[in-house]
């Protein structure tokens, strides 16, 4: 069916209409004089539009939903080709944004005409609020008030740079599906955060480990494990990756950037097709139970410059000898990088390696004197093995190598990625200074983030007083000491052993002490940064109830006092504020 066309008579009346009915005329954000084209902008901007829709008894049999927003690949196609073209070569700082669907749940989708894109990019079309300083919402009154409050939601600081104008009952408004983003054509309109820009890019569909082998212990897979030489790394720095596959297979290594990338969670950086396979000494037992190995690197990976911060994993999968069966595991570290962002990400990489086992049965609570004292030393430098509370926590044997990351944190690393947050990552030992922090807005503990070197809390707390936000989603945060120091060959934080408890003379730092003791460090008092504490039990669940919905944080959920969401508490959590 040929698109709808109107001429030029038509679209400079329809634009004088939208202008009267919407009040768009006097709730313009205000042009500089030698800006006046900022007006003409608009009606060209509908005019492309307006060229490229379809009829309307066409556009009227698609129900409202996603299926209105994906109304017309061969309308993105002409837009994006032909249209787009001129509209960019008269406008080359104007961005211009096209959604279909006049329902709220369909602003998931849009059309970003900044670049072309093919129609199966276009069909995976993601909401996502541009940084734009002055971005103009051209919307239909019933979704007026719920787009208000969603971008209110999502982006605070989007809101405040955001003019949201409820446009009237115009026809070819609700053929549009009515909404049209544009920017305006100002010297000061800013890029996209270096995340936005990186989940364009398309992600992988086979990143995941598909074939796992585990010992009878039910942790090691000696079949391909490894390990690296530093929690988190620079661009430009390098890493080493010590692997050991048994019996000894070559194998190939596959680096993965976890994030969003349009729902698949990862992106493919860099594939190794084939590098040698050894099978590395067990390291001796040291004191206090210490596992270090001192495997040599099978690949030194200089991390290039355009490696963003995030966590990668690192994919072994063996090279089979003849009919026998492929085998794989994952290595896991974090790029990092000194810029100032909206949300600093810490990993809780301390307590992946407390609860590590490997090779058997070696983290801080299985030694023979107690699981609860200051006994056992756990080294970074082992391979993880199968994340450990698999009989009461997650049952995830595709997790081997990657810590506790993948169960625990990854969601949240796909969810702000998803929203398009300026987000970077740093492991636990990279907060024992507050530099990194301070060039940050926020500060996110997720996971599991039990342990923390006293020098991490002294780093937070003073990111907190000089007005860092800090977010703990977590039960059972910063409940041990965990003092790190350098391995046996002089790299930094890469042994560290139970501590003692955070709670300063709260009882139930007092009753740690007494039942698992002695220790020889007591933390602060963990409420005073989290305003929480590890009170006892510190196990169990139970579901969360709503007690003052009219807080913000229950903005936009619709929940009543009364309320609540089964089995949310749990496994562990916090009290006592």
């Amino acid at each position: 069916m040929p698109p709808f066309d109107v001429g030029p008579r038509e679209r400079a009346s329809s634009l004088r209409q939208f202008e009267t009915r919407s009040g768009t005329r006097n709730r313009l954000p205000a042009l500089r004089q030698s800006e006046i084209a900022g007006r003409l902008l608009l009606q060209e901007a509908l005019q492309i539009s307006l060229q490229n829709v379809w009829p309307v008894d066409n556009a009227d049999r698609i129900p409202d939903g996603p299926q209105r927003a994906m109304i017309s690949v061969e309308y993105r196609r002409r837009l994006l080709l032909k249209d787009r073209c001129r509209f960019q070569a008269k406008y080359p700082e104007v961005t211009l944004c096209a959604y279909w669907g006049n329902d709220i749940g369909a602003a998931r989708f849009y059309a970003s005409c900044r670049k072309v894109m093919s129609p199966q990019q276009n069909q995976r079309l993601c909401f996502t609020p541009c940084p734009i300083p002055h971005l103009t919402i051209i919307v239909p009154p019933s979704c007026f008030a719920r787009l208000k409050e969603r971008l209110s939601l999502m982006n605070r600081s989007l809101l405040n740079r955001t003019l949201i104008v409820p446009g009237g009952p115009m026809a070819h408004l609700r053929i549009l599906a009515s909404l049209i983003l544009f920017s305006l054509p100002l010297a000061s309109v800013s890029a996209e955060n270096p995340v936005q820009k990186e989940n364009q890019l398309p992600g992988a569909i086979d990143w995941q480990l598909t074939r796992v082998r585990v010992d009878g212990a039910e942790c090691r897979s000696a079949n391909i494990e490894g390990y690296c030489s530093r929690q988190s790394v620079l661009a430009g720095e390098s890493i080493d990756i010590m692997v050991s596959s048994k019996p000894a297979r070559d194998f190939k290594l596959e680096f993965f950037r976890t994030g969003y990338y349009g729902g698949k969670g990862a992106r493919l950086m860099k594939t190794i097709d084939r590098v040698k396979g050894v099978t590395q000494p067990e390291p001796m037992i040291g004191d206090k139970d210490l596992h270090e190995c001192q495997w040599t690197p099978s690949v030194t990976l200089t991390i290039p410059s355009d490696w963003i911060s995030g966590v990668y994993l690192g994919r072994m999968t063996t090279i089979p000898d003849g009919n026998e069966p492929y085998w794989q595991s994952y290595v896991i570290f974090i790029v990092r990088d000194e810029r100032p962002a909206d949300v600093l990400f810490q990993c809780s990489d301390n307590t992946w390696q407390a609860y590590n086992v490997w090779p058997s049965h070696y983290s801080v609570y299985t030694h023979p004197k107690g699981g609860q004292g200051p006994w056992a030393d756990v080294s970074f430098d082992r391979p993880y093995g199968r994340e450990s509370q698999f009989t009461s926590v997650v049952n995830d044997p595709l997790t081997v190598g990657a810590g506790e990351f993948i169960p625990y944190e990854f969601p949240m690393t796909y969810w702000l990625e998803q929203q398009g947050y300026d987000v970077a990552y740093c492991s636990n030992s990279d907060m024992i200074t507050p530099d990194r922090g301070l060039k940050c807005k926020s500060f996110i503990s997720i996971g599991h983030d039990e342990y923390w070197d006293i020098r991490q809390f002294e780093s937070v707390s003073k990111m907190r007083d000089e007005g860092v936000d800090l977010l703990f989603l977590s039960g059972n945060s910063v409940c041990w000491v965990t003092p790190l120091r350098e391995s046996s060959t002089g790299n930094p934080n890469r042994i560290f052993f139970r501590g003692g408890p955070y709670g300063a003379e709260n009882d139930y730092a007092k009753g740690r002490e007494k039942d698992n003791g002695p220790f020889p460090h007591r933390g602060p008092d963990e409420g005073l940064l989290m305003g929480a504490r590890n009170v006892e039990p510190v196990n169990g669940g139970g579901d969360w109830m709503a007690t003052k919905a009219d807080h913000w944080m229950f903005n936009g959920t619709g929940m009543k006092n009364g309320e609540f969401i089964p089995g949310l508490i749990g496994w562990e959590y916090h009290g006592q504020p």
